[in-house]
């Protein structure tokens, strides 16, 4: 299963199960060695050490040496998977 897919389904879950409502990332962008990530109002939500390797409006993959690391839209880590 896609990493991308695997939080996207979590994120889903969470809603549905606990009616929680998951605030979504308008972007997430790569400044020095930090990813910095951003709601769609942009503002600020999280900033994490290493490479982005990708995000949706849910999760955020960044690389950290030879894993990759997903966190959910407000920084908590979903799960970590190596390369």
């Amino acid at each position: 299963m896609s990493l991308f897919l695997y939080g996207g389904i979590v994120a889903i879950l969470f809603i549905l199960i606990l009616g929680v409502e998951i605030m979504a990332i308008g972007t997430a962008i790569q400044n020095g060695g930090f990813v910095r990530v951003y709601d769609e109002k942009g503002h600020p939500i999280y900033s994490k050490p290493g490479e982005l390797y990708g995000f949706t409006s849910t999760t955020v993959s960044i690389k950290v040496g030879s894993f990759i690391h997903i966190y959910d839209a407000k920084g908590h880590p979903i799960t970590s998977k190596p390369l």
